[in-house]
């Protein structure tokens, strides 16, 4: 059995579309996993560090005109 699962893991490692496929998948599950209240918390983070990160760079070419 423990051979089996080595080389399960090695195949799904060393495959690229396996491999991407089953971190998709992971990724799925923890999205499904938490509560829409941490999903908008996190959505809201994610959208506003972007647009801060833009307007200070607005900001700082403005004061050097």
């Amino acid at each position: 059995m423990e051979n089996e699962d080595k080389e399960f893991w090695k195949a799904l490692l060393t495959n690229r579309n396996l491999r991407s496929r089953f971190i998709r998948d992971l990724e799925i599950q923890s999205i499904v996993s938490r509560s829409a209240e941490d999903l908008a918390i996190r959505y809201h983070e994610e959208e506003m560090l972007p647009r801060h990160a833009a307007a200070g760079v607005q900001r700082a070419a403005v004061s050097r005109s």
